[in-house]
């Protein structure tokens, strides 16, 4: 997740270091025992400004024993509408890009856990994952008012934030079952 932003930065990235919180401790209540991996939370100050810390993180880290990247950005926006000439917002959710990279079976999971838990999600995937190549990872983002003054909290709904979380949480979870091998 990345800890910049424009405006009031509610979506981008206010809501993604929101849910990043509500996973670590959801984790964190949980016995170490009860955790098969290790969770390792990243934060970024510099996605805005051309991503430096990002890219030399990339560029160093041993990627070999990672099972998943999740990139934690615009979890939760509000459907919005063009009508008489301007925007309208509506009480519904908006859709969302997507990326998932990795196995058949591992893709599979992300779309069908994503639309299991009410988030939508757009027909065909986006071929460019956020973060890396280097290990399998999914990402969803909406991409229709960040870096405007509209990204205000009222257009983040709590519903949106909390089905995105609860879906990243089970895609966790059934990483967790699943090898190395089975993954990548």
């Amino acid at each position: 997740a990345h800890t910049d932003g424009f405006f009031q930065g509610a979506m981008d990235n206010a809501a993604g270091l929101a849910s990043g919180l509500e996973i670590a401790r959801f984790y964190a209540a949980m016995d170490a025992a009860e955790r098969p991996r290790t969770l390792l939370f990243m934060l970024f100050p510099d996605h805005h400004h051309g991503e430096l810390g990002l890219k030399m993180f990339e560029a160093n880290h041993d990627w070999d024993n990672v099972a998943v990247v999740l990139t934690l950005e615009h979890p939760s926006q509000t459907q919005l509408y063009w009508y008489n000439d301007d925007l309208m917002t509506s009480n519904a959710i908006g859709a969302f890009r997507w990326n998932a990279l990795g196995s058949d079976r591992f893709v599979n999971v992300v779309r069908d856990t994503l639309r299991q838990f009410g988030v939508s999600i757009y027909t065909l995937m986006n071929n460019k994952p956020k973060l890396t190549r280097q290990a399998p990872g999914f990402h969803i983002i909406d991409h229709v008012i960040y870096h405007t003054t509209l990204d205000i909290p009222d257009l983040v709904p709590a519903e949106g934030l909390e089905r995105s979380t609860r879906a990243f949480v089970s895609i966790i979870d059934q990483v967790n079952g699943m090898s190395l091998d089975e993954l990548r």
